[in-house]
C-alpha cells in the first residue's frame, strides 16, 4: 500500500523511520494493535523492496488507559519522579509476558534474553500506577549503596544548606531507602524529619501529651541520657524498656516516632536514633518529657 515516506521538509516519515528502524534493530517479531493491521501493508511494502527478511507479525487487542497525557510526557514524568528504567521496563514486561520461572530476571538486558513469543499473555492487563511502585519498590531495595545514593541525591539537593550537607542529607536518606516506593517520595520524610520547630496536628499533640506517652517520653529521656555517643545497644534497651514501664508496642513507638522523625512512619526507630546521635535525641525528646 503507499503512504508517505517523507515530510514535506524532506525527514522520514514516522510510519517510514519506525519500520527502518525495526530492521536496522533486527526485531524479529512485530507486535501490532488489531486497529492497526494496515501497518502490515507498508512493513511489507518496504521489506519486499529492499529484500530484506519479513519479520513475524502478531496481531493483539490492547485495551486504552484512560490516562489524558501522551505516553512521551508519561514517561517522562515516571522518570522525573524517580522511577528505575529496570523496574518500569519489568513491570511493563509482566503486563503482557507470561513471567513465571524460579530465576529472577529484573534486568532489562535479562527481560530482552527471557522473552519469546509463546509467553504472551491472551489478554492485555492495564497500567496500574500501584503495581508500578511496587516493583520500583523492590528495584530500589536491590540497589547498592553507591547506586542508591545516585539514584537519590537529585531529590536531596534542594535540603542542602550550612547545617545539613550533602553527606549528613545522603545518610539520612540511605536509612529511608525500604520505605520509598520511587525517588521523590524521599521529600515525604526528610521535610518534616529536618524541621528545627515540627508542626503536630491536634491528635498528635494528644497522642504525645496523654500520661502514657509523657512517662516513655521522659523515661526514654533518662536512658539516652545515661547512654554513650555510640548507642549500640539502644534496641536491645528499648525492649527492656518497656517492659519496665508496661508499656508495649504503638503505645510505646508512636510518642518517640513523632518527636524523632515528626512523622508516624518511617524506618525502625533504633536507626533513627543512631543517625541523629545523643544529643539530638535529647534535644528533640527534652521539650516534652516531664
Amino acid at each position: 500500500s503507499e503512504f508517505a515516506i517523507a515530510n514535506s521538509n524532506g525527514l522520514p516519515s514516522n510510519d517510514f523511520a519506525e519500520i527502518i528502524d525495526d530492521y536496522l534493530m533486527g526485531i524479529t517479531h512485530v507486535i501490532i494493535d488489531k486497529n492497526q493491521v494496515d501497518t502490515i501493508n507498508r512493513y511489507l511494502s518496504v521489506y519486499r523492496y529492499f529484500n530484506w527478511k519479513i519479520p513475524s507479525f502478531l496481531i493483539l487487542s490492547f485495551q486504552k488507559s484512560n490516562r489524558e497525557n501522551s505516553d512521551d510526557e508519561f514517561l517522562y514524568s515516571l522518570q522525573n519522579e524517580g522511577y528505575l528504567p529496570d523496574a518500569v521496563c519489568h513491570y511493563l514486561y509482566e503486563l503482557d509476558v507470561d513471567c513465571a520461572s524460579d530465576k529472577d530476571r529484573s534486568k532489562i538486558r535479562e527481560l530482552i534474553d527471557d522473552f519469546h513469543i509463546d509467553k504472551l499473555h491472551d489478554n492485555h492487563r492495564l497500567f496500574d500506577i500501584e503495581a508500578l511502585r511496587r516493583v520500583n519498590a523492590q528495584h530500589i531495595r536491590k540497589t547498592t549503596p553507591t547506586e542508591f545514593l545516585a539514584f537519590i541525591r537529585p531529590y536531596i539537593n534542594n535540603y542542602v544548606n550550612e547545617e545539613h550537607n550533602d553527606g549528613y542529607l545522603l545518610k539520612l536518606a540511605t536509612i529511608h531507602k525500604s520505605q520509598i516506593s520511587f525517588g521523590s517520595q524521599i521529600k515525604e520524610f526528610l521535610s518534616p524529619f529536618l524541621l528545627e520547630k515540627p508542626s503536630f496536628s491536634p491528635s498528635e499533640m494528644q497522642l504525645i501529651n496523654s500520661p502514657q506517652s509523657l512517662a516513655v517520653i521522659s523515661s526514654m529521656h533518662n536512658l539516652i541520657l545515661q547512654k554513650d555517643d555510640a548507642l549500640d545497644s539502644i534496641l536491645q534497651e528499648m525492649s527492656a524498656l518497656q517492659s519496665s514501664l508496661g508499656i508495649h508496642g504503638r503505645d510505646f513507638y508512636m510518642p518517640l516516632r513523632l518527636l524523632l522523625s515528626r512523622t508516624k512512619h518511617g524506618p525502625e526507630l533504633d536507626s533513627i536514633i543512631k543517625f541523629l546521635g545523643k544529643d539530638e535525641v535529647l534535644k528533640r525528646l527534652s521539650q516534652y518529657k516531664d
